[in-house]
């Protein structure tokens, strides 16, 4: 019974004192969760080496989380560099491409400047011949024109020989006979007579000096286009006849170009070696001098020697002018203009004295004068060479 008792008591007191060990070992986890809860927190620890600095213990999960993230770090570093150096290789690559595109540039350029300059030495060299061959055809073409006119003067010429008509004209005016000069004009030109007699006619039904003058002007301008500017070659040339046929017979074909030199050889034939044709020539003129005083002889009481003198010395200007139209190789011609239907165009005319400048002609004194330069290409039929206005009288529309 008693060693009973003694052995309960035994375990009783072994039970008691293993309590406090128990107690023990758990009051120390807490203590040393509780340290490593303030080393975490501490500014001790060395996050290098996981050591802390107070107590140098070993903190293994602060360690391990360090080295993931050295490995982490060291990753991330790697990624970096190998996207830094692909970037430096794609730069390299596109820095050389670029240095070869550069050099590839550079040489087309050199030879596009050589190319420049052999091209514009072709082109100084092109011009050079092209200047001798327009001086060689200039030089040619004097040799076969009639005269030494050019356009200029020619288009000068025409402008003062009808400039000299019309004072003529109107020199003659203190001799008009208007009772005379008046049936003349009525008779002479019987499509304007009703016009005449509605518009410029006064009240004894006469025309006035001035008007009568001015049909003088129309008289000698129609018979100088008429009889000299028209000719074929020259008035009173024998070879006129015989060109007008080659003429009409070289334009069915679409040769109008060769006819136009033909004439130029002619006409200068006729002026430097008229020959035969030198007294035909005179005669000629003799004879539209003739005619025209016969003519306007009905509308003036009286012309003398001097009025024959200024006369003759018009058809003989008009007669070397044809000459030097004809010698050229631009084609220079009056218009036709059909009196009572064409409308005024200030580009082709302009009105008598102070006269209406629109409506429709009724009367052309002197017709236009154009020049078709065949060497300035142009689409508009009056700007190539010159233009000599016409002088005409207009009657506006109701």
């Amino acid at each position: 019974m008693s060693q009973t008792s003694e052995l309960g008591d035994d375990t009783s007191m072994r039970s008691v004192d293993s309590k406090p060990s128990t107690l023990v070992t758990t009051s120390e986890q807490q203590q040393q969760q509780q340290q490593q809860r303030r080393h975490r927190a501490s500014s001790s620890v060395s996050i290098r080496s996981g050591v802390c600095q107070v107590c140098n213990s070993y903190l293994d999960s602060d360690k391990d989380l360090h080295i993931r993230s050295l490995y982490e770090s060291i990753e991330i570093h790697k990624q970096l560099v190998e996207q830094s150096q692909n970037e430096r290789e794609e730069a390299t690559d596109l820095y050389e491409g670029a240095q070869q595109l550069l050099k590839e540039q550079q040489t087309s350029i050199e030879q596009l400047q050589n190319d420049n300059m052999k091209l514009n030495d072709e082109l100084h060299t092109k011009r050079q011949e092209y200047k001798r061959m327009e001086s060689n055809f200039y030089t040619h073409m004097c040799t076969i024109r009639a005269t030494d006119d050019d356009l200029s003067t020619i288009q000068r010429k025409i402008t003062n020989l009808f400039g000299q008509v019309a004072n003529f004209s109107m020199g003659l005016r203190n001799q008009v006979d208007t009772d005379a000069g008046t049936s003349f004009i009525m008779e002479r030109w019987p499509a304007m007579a009703d016009w005449l007699r509605a518009h410029w006619v006064d009240d004894q039904g006469l025309l006035s000096a001035a008007q009568i003058t001015v049909f003088t002007e129309k008289l000698i301008a129609d018979t100088l286009i008429r009889r000299v500017f028209d000719e074929p070659v020259h008035l009173g040339a024998s070879i006129n006849h015989a060109f007008a046929q080659i003429d009409h017979w070289m334009r069915m074909r679409n040769k109008a170009d060769w006819s136009l030199r033909l004439r130029q050889q002619l006409t200068s034939l006729v002026a430097k070696q008229p020959l035969d044709d030198a007294e035909a020539i005179r005669a000629t003129q003799d004879a539209i001098v003739d005619d025209i005083l016969a003519e306007i002889a009905h509308m003036y009481t009286k012309l003398n020697d001097t009025t024959r003198t200024k006369l003759t010395n018009q058809v003989q200007k008009a007669s070397e002018l044809s000459l030097a139209m004809h010698g050229q190789e631009a084609s220079i011609r009056p218009l036709y203009v059909e009196e009572g239907v064409a409308a005024f165009d200030p580009e082709l005319f302009k009105a008598n004295n102070k006269g209406k400048e629109d409506g429709t002609i009724v009367m052309v004194i002197h017709p236009p004068f154009v020049a078709d330069d065949p060497s300035v290409p142009s689409s508009d039929d009056h700007s190539d060479g010159f233009v000599v206005l016409g002088k005409v009288v207009c009657m506006q529309e109701n």
